[in-house]
């Protein structure tokens, strides 16, 4: 699978590199030619990467670099046929990064050409196991999509259409103490308690609600948009509500206006890291479920590395079956500093220690 993943990034790279276009007008004149030499179009955060730039230096005024749009590099003096940049990568985020060089001709014309990159993790995530400390009831009839504790008590989001709910859980007994259900056109993604406010999102509707925490009183609706059209997982940093959508990909969302404020790629050392689902913010680093396995990946939530891997297989032993359904929540209670996690449709849920 990781192969083909990486592949398919190489394949879309090569299909976008080497962009070439002007400001418009006649064609340029036979004789006018440039040129930015970047050779390796997959790199590894820390490294520097040379870039050469050719260009006729009589007949130009000035050249710049841009990288995702941001002017990072430019020269209008001592200007020569062939010059270097050495871009260095260790401070920015992990992913695809665009580098463009215009070149403005001394007629004031511009003509620019693109390379595209993919910048992965240094370093292999580190493998980490969980151990079962305690298990608890869980319902199993609830297909769990969001896990969150508020104030001690244990917040459930849930879905499938016209099944889906919020409701708040009795984490000794397994009992459902109170529940609301969403109209049946919604199906419920993932939920977080923040700023004393609960955010629900759905899958497809690109629809999510925010509540009153004891009532569940519909505060406010609201809509935002993923790269997929899709909501998955949901949790929060000190300021914005993180989303995932199922791909490699997390998005902070401004909690006044919902509108994306950044978009964080997750990469490992060898290639993007999909399937990020159910999300839980902790002690400064977000933990995401990856859908259709056993694993939860630590993520720097400001370079988007996978840090960490953790194998939850050993809940499977502790269920004793084969679950119904896949893993599927995630909880951390602040105020004891004990994690949780469940799956969709399983009888229980599991207080867990990483080793």
């Amino acid at each position: 699978m990781k192969k083909l993943l990486y592949l398919a990034i190489i394949a879309l790279m090569v299909s976008s590199c080497g962009d070439d276009k002007s400001d418009g007008g006649s064609p340029e004149p036979k004789g006018f030619a440039f040129n930015l030499v970047s050779n390796g179009r997959v790199l590894t955060s820390g490294e520097s990467h040379t870039m050469r730039i050719e260009i006729p230096a009589n007949d130009v005024q000035k050249v710049e670099l841009f990288l995702d749009g941001r002017s990072i590099w430019s020269k209008s003096e001592q200007l020569s046929d062939n010059m270097e940049y050495v871009f260095e990568t260790a401070a920015l985020p992990l992913g695809s990064h665009r580098i463009e060089l215009a070149v403005t001709k001394k007629d004031g014309k511009t003509r620019k050409k693109a390379v595209d990159k993919v910048l992965l993790a240094a370093n292999p995530p580190k493998k980490r196991n969980a151990t079962v400390i305690n298990s608890y009831t869980h319902d199993n009839q609830a297909f769990t999509q969001g896990l969150e504790f508020y104030k001690g008590v244990l917040f459930e989001g849930t879905g499938n259409r016209s099944q889906s709910t919020l409701r708040k859980v009795n984490l000794e007994t397994g009992s459902v103490d109170y529940k609301i259900h969403l109209d049946g056109q919604y199906f419920g993604e993932g939920i977080t308690v923040f700023n004393d406010k609960v955010y629900q999102i759905t899958y497809t509707s690109k629809k999510g609600f925010v509540y009153e925490p004891d009532s569940f009183k519909v505060l406010k609706e609201f809509t935002f948009n993923t790269n997929k059209a899709e909501g998955w997982g949901l949790t929060h940093d000190s300021e914005y509500l993180i989303m995932s959508d199922g791909s490699h990909r997390l998005y902070f969302v401004d909690t006044v206006n919902f509108s994306t404020v950044k978009t964080l790629e997750v990469y490992s050392n060898t290639g993007p890291v999909n399937y990020l689902n159910e999300l839980e913010y902790i002690d400064g680093k977000i933990y995401a479920n990856q859908w259709q396995s056993y694993n939860v990946v630590v993520i720097d939530p400001q370079t988007g590395a996978a840090l960490e891997q953790i194998d939850l297989y050993p809940l499977v032993d502790e269920l004793g079956e084969t679950p119904p359904e896949v893993l599927n929540g995630l909880a951390y209670n602040r105020d004891t500093k004990k994690l949780y996690a469940t799956g969709k449709y399983w009888p229980k849920l599991f207080e867990i220690e990483i080793k």
